[in-house]
């Protein structure tokens, strides 16, 4: 239980604060976009680094500098969630 509840506040104070509108990178945005629809398939840094043209490391912090996460642990709160 306390698991959960961990999670939860996670997610809430992580992933829930994201705002694709405030942020200024289409690239991230369109990533999160990619996987919320595609969270049921087999997702790694690696395919969403070659997807989006970039070095997995460069991905990486893209996307962490404006979630928070990394792309796998937003996929799994995401997988969470749902």
């Amino acid at each position: 239980a306390d698991v959960y509840k961990f999670i939860f506040e996670l997610s809430r104070n992580c992933v829930l604060e994201f705002n694709p509108e405030r942020s200024s990178d289409k690239v991230v945005t369109e990533a999160i976009d990619y996987i919320e629809t595609h969270f049921e398939e087999e997702i790694t840094t690696n395919t969403l680094s070659k997807h989006f043209g970039y070095t997995i490391p460069y991905f990486c912090k893209k996307f962490k500098d404006h979630t928070g996460l990394s792309p796998m642990n937003y996929l799994k709160i995401f997988r969470i969630e749902k």
